[in-house]
């Protein structure tokens, strides 16, 4: 619940979301943020690592994929497709160097 946005940015996806866009994070991070923010601002869409917890600890490992740059780029064309939006008209905003 400490979890700090960047000034503004709430407003900007409630803007975006009453304009009829379609929001989503692909991070990676881990789910423990990811879906906190996914819920936090109602986005439509969020994917992230998925740590292992074994009786309440954590094991140090990655359940499935980890998310990468090349799998940030294959989510955006998933849900281009999924939501009918040609890729032209989508937008990936990043600042790391995994990101697309």
């Amino acid at each position: 619940s400490q979890l700090p946005f960047m000034p503004d940015f709430e407003a900007l996806i409630a803007t975006l979301k009453a304009l009829g866009w379609k929001t989503a994070i692909a991070s990676g991070g881990f789910t423990y943020f990811s879906d906190y923010i996914k819920d936090k601002v109602d986005l439509d869409f969020a994917r992230s690592n998925q740590l292992e917890i074994i009786d309440g600890k954590l094991t140090g490992n990655v359940l499935g994929d980890v998310v990468t740059a090349q799998m940030k780029s294959d989510i955006l064309v998933e849900l281009a497709d999924e939501y009918e939006i040609e890729q032209h008209n989508t937008v990936a905003v990043g600042d790391g160097a995994n990101d697309l």
